[in-house]
């Protein structure tokens, strides 16, 4: 974990911090994406696509999958954030 956070940016004291934090006061690991892309369906991925449909099944899988699972959309873009607890 560390080093994805240097590579993110973080200085090793503060990627040190975050390890801490994430290992001690919550034990999950988490990962978030960000794009362009606005979500404007507050249930998407509660439940389970259509058979037919060839593309979109990823946030219905990370809800399967994961423990939690947050969007967050705005005029700039849209955020989706997936945790699971260890």
């Amino acid at each position: 974990m560390l080093g994805h956070a240097c590579a993110a940016g973080l200085s090793a004291e503060r990627a040190g911090e975050l390890a801490v934090a994430v290992h001690v006061r919550w034990p999950s690991t988490a990962c978030a994406t960000t794009d362009r892309g606005r979500i404007e369906d507050p249930t998407i991925g509660r439940t389970s696509p259509p058979d037919t449909l060839v593309v979109g099944r990823g946030l219905c899988l990370a809800n399967q999958l994961c423990d939690l699972v947050q969007i967050r959309s705005d005029p700039h873009g849209t955020s989706v954030r997936v945790l699971d607890w260890l």
